[in-house]
């Protein structure tokens, strides 16, 4: 019965769901009558346009289902919360240590110890809290990271909306140790490991592939890290750095939210040395799924001592924004200070940068400047570079002239120097260039011969990364004299330079603003220039590689003078060699100037002088104006040895010359003698002088050999001719304290023709010693005449031996005595 009443129900129902669609139907199609009227439907008999309590009553049901969802969905999420507080409350996670360990131990092939308890809280945040935890290197015990502590917490109800909002994150005592091995391998490149990529099979195409979102969004309230030590080692560099105190803080980190970030630390490193304390702060702002993150407000405080810098102090300001979807990346009102001492030095560098965008391919910017002021004992340089403006795209560039002023002080010199030149260059070649180029300086002061100096060239200088070329190409003027000029580089890492340099003049004393100081000074009497002993340090040749030439039409070095000057110049594997010729002094120059980088430096000359005349070269060269000829002088010479002062011991070898129609200047032999006193008692004693300027010995013919060896030359075979005097000679000169102690010895020769020849027709076959000795630049004579009377009175006794014998005088007259003879001789 229950079941027909209900099927009742049913039947009623449908018919009146079917009579609601009929009568609906029938009142759009029928028009609307007269307001007032009541009509009645012929099927219901019920007044057209009645109220239906049906529909009422039909939704109570509905509501009534919607509280029971809604007060179970509450219920059964109470009942989620009390149980997972339960669970919280009654799970103890530091039973899975050992597990944990485990899977680390098989998943990285490292050791996790997990040294503190485990703590997890649900309210008021869902958050965990971690004791000491050390993670060991890779199959090794020592330490790679350890933290002493680290609380995260996480807002719960967020979760339920897919959305992390994380209310802390704070690390103590982070310390990590990281290594680069030589052979580039890093000891945490296995914790970074990427998967392999799926096969192709698997692999969506890009065109299909869609950008991922994230699952949750991110929000954390504030981020810490407390006293926290990075240690790097470069095994490959021999470098180390190592980052102390580092403390790291944030405000909230979420999409569009503006977050201030602070940054300190103190870097200590070696290879280069540092010691710097370093203090950041900025906006930092981000979207995640725009790919959009900008730095605004940046501050960068850095000081301490670094890169041979002595109380350096680096700051930096700007806004800096990066989009990763456009691909746009800019900079502005970028400013930069760096001031520092190196020695007595000081130096301060500023950097402005209005702005520069890179957007897709293509990139502008506005003009920037940097300005550099070096100043102390020595003196003062200003440098200013400004580039007017910048634009281009992925594949080239063109920026607007480039322009660099210096202007220095040296003492009382001045000088200036200007260099500019567009620059353009293409990314895809990688090729560059600046043309044309124009450079000009101007040196002023009383140490300036001539009190300026200047110079004006114009060229263009073209650079290819790709092939590691450079190629510059000058002409112009300097110190007045016309130049060309061309170099090309080859390779970066060992480059491989060829160059051509020819000038018409070209006076070296006056390109370095002053003049070598001349040799023969006695030692100690300057004291500054006694104490200069530069040393020689040729490590510089180990990856040079050179070849090139040089011509001048003359040139002046150190008051020397040629003309016609060739240097062939050629460097390769730490050794170089410099082929000079040039015409000099009526004579010519050749030979080579070899220097080898080892350790101490090798030095070799082998020059050979032809048909020069030695006086006025040796004047020039040394200062020093005791010899007259011309003729060959032969240099073959070599030594090994760290400094100036050390290399003229180190010297060895021999200089050999052969001089004609030449004088020995300083002292006048033949006038000396004649000038003697004509008494014995007189010949008995010694007679010294000084050098005259005004004196000299001629000669038809001198040569010799000087032998050098430890800072002495030694000369055995002097030989040497004159109308009057046959001379020999041996002897030593100190190369180290420009001494000579040395005894020449003069033989009369006299004859009846010649000056002087009748004065010293009776001294006839006697030798006469004198010794020279003291400075080259003012040496002393002194004349042996004891020896002189010696000789005469033995070859007195001889005549007068040969006269008892029946030997005579020339002319039948009687022989005198030997006193009679000795008298008679000097007696003119």
């Amino acid at each position: 019965m229950m079941g027909d009443v209900a099927s009742s129900r049913a039947a009623v129902s449908r018919r009146t769901a079917s009579a609601g669609r009929y009568n609906t139907l029938e009142a759009l199609e029928k028009p609307a009558e007269p307001t007032g009227v009541r009509t009645t439907d012929a099927r219901c008999k019920r007044p057209r346009g009645s109220s239906t309590s049906r529909l009422p009553r039909a939704s109570g049901p509905s509501m009534k289902k919607l509280k029971i969802v809604l007060l179970g969905g509450i219920a059964l999420m109470a009942i989620a919360v009390v149980g997972l507080a339960i669970f919280v409350a009654t799970f103890d996670a530091n039973r899975y240590k050992p597990q944990i360990v485990a899977l680390v131990k098989e998943k990285t092939g490292r050791t996790l110890e997990l040294e503190g308890d485990i703590q997890l809280s649900l309210f008021p945040k869902l958050g965990a809290s971690f004791g000491r935890v050390r993670l060991s290197e890779r199959g090794r015990d020592q330490e790679f990271a350890a933290i002493e502590s680290a609380r995260i917490s996480v807002a719960l109800w967020p979760l339920l909306r897919r959305e992390a909002v994380v209310d802390e994150v704070a690390l103590t005592g982070l310390r990590a140790h990281l290594v680069r091995f030589k052979d580039g391998s890093t000891n945490f490149q296995d914790l970074l490991a990427v998967p392999a990529p799926k096969s192709k099979e698997a692999q969506v195409p890009p065109a299909a592939a869609e950008e991922p979102q994230p699952p949750f969004a991110i929000d954390i309230d504030q981020l810490t890290v407390s006293d926290a030590t990075l240690y790097f080692r470069d095994e490959a560099q021999g470098r180390e750095l190592t980052l102390r105190n580092l403390n790291l803080k944030t405000g909230r980190i979420a999409d569009d939210v503006p977050s201030v970030v602070g940054v300190t630390f103190a870097a200590a490193g070696k290879r280069p040395d540092v010691q710097l304390d370093v203090r950041f702060q900025g906006r930092l702002a981000f979207n995640l799924k725009a790919r959009r993150v900008a730095l605004n407000d940046l501050s960068l405080d850095v000081t301490g001592d670094a890169a041979g810098l002595h109380r350096l102090q680096l700051t930096v300001y700007g806004d800096v924004t990066a989009n990763a979807k456009t691909g746009e990346f800019a900079i502005d009102k970028l400013r930069a200070t760096l001031t520092g001492q190196r020695g007595s030095e000081t130096l301060d560098v500023a950097v402005e940068a209005p702005k520069l965008v890179l957007a897709g391919e293509h990139f502008s910017g506005e003009k920037a400047t940097v300005n550099v002021r070096r100043a102390g004992s020595r003196g003062t340089l200003v440098a200013n570079l400004s580039i007017a403006g910048v634009q281009g795209s992925a594949r080239e560039f063109k920026a607007e002239p480039l322009f660099l002023e210096l202007d220095g002080r040296q003492g009382e010199q001045t000088f200036k120097a200007s260099a500019s030149a567009p620059l353009a260059g293409n990314w895809e070649t990688r090729e560059f260039q600046l043309k044309p180029l124009k450079v000009s300086g101007t040196a002023l002061g009383p140490g300036v011969p001539g009190g300026k100096a200047s110079a004006e060239l114009a060229g263009e200088v073209a650079v290819s990364v790709a092939k590691e070329t450079v190629g510059a190409r000058l002409q112009g003027t300097l110190l007045d004299s016309p130049l060309s000029a061309t170099v090309d580089v080859r390779g970066f890492t060992q480059p491989k330079v060829a160059f051509a340099l020819a000038m018409k003049t070209l006076d070296w004393d006056r390109l370095t603003g002053g003049v070598v100081p001349a040799a023969g000074k006695k030692a100690g009497t300057e004291g500054a220039e006694a104490k200069q002993n530069p040393p020689l340090d040729f490590g510089f040749l180990k990856n040079l590689h050179l070849d090139g030439v040089v011509k001048l039409g003359e040139l002046k070095a150190a008051k020397l003078k040629a003309t016609d000057v060739r240097l062939d110049v050629k460097a390769a594997g730490s050794r170089l060699n410099v082929a000079p010729s040039a015409t000099l002094y009526q004579g010519r120059l050749s030979g080579t100037l070899s220097a080898v980088g080892t350790q101490p430096p090798t030095i070799s000359i082998q020059q050979q002088l032809a048909g020069v005349q030695v006086g006025p070269l040796l004047k020039d060269l040394s200062g020093t104006d005791r010899l007259e000829g011309r003729g060959t002088v032969t240099v073959d010479l070599n030594g090994q040895a760290g400094s100036v002062e050390a290399l003229k011991k180190a010297l060895r070898g021999t200089v050999a010359f052969k001089l004609n129609d030449g004088a020995l200047k300083g002292v006048n032999i033949a006038e000396t003698l004649r000038e003697a006193k004509a008494t014995a008692a007189a010949l008995r004693g010694k007679q010294v002088q000084a050098a005259s300027g005004e004196k000299k010995t001629d000669f038809t013919e001198l040569s010799g050999t000087f032998v050098l060896k430890e800072g002495i030359a030694r000369n055995d075979d002097l030989r040497g001719k004159s109308p009057l005097l046959r001379l020999t000679g041996a002897g030593t000169v100190d190369i180290v304290n420009d001494t000579l102690d040395y005894v020449l010895k003069a033989t009369v020769v006299a004859t009846s023709k010649g000056q002087g020849a009748a004065e010293l027709a009776q001294l006839k076959g006697v030798t006469v010693p004198v010794r020279v000795t003291g400075p080259l630049a003012q040496p002393k004579y002194e004349f042996d005449f004891g020896a002189i009377a010696g000789d005469v009175a033995k070859r007195a006794l001889e005549r007068e031996i040969q006269r008892k014998l029946g030997g005579a005088q020339e002319g039948g007259a009687p022989a005198p005595s030997p006193l009679d003879a000795l008298k008679g001789l000097f007696q003119k």
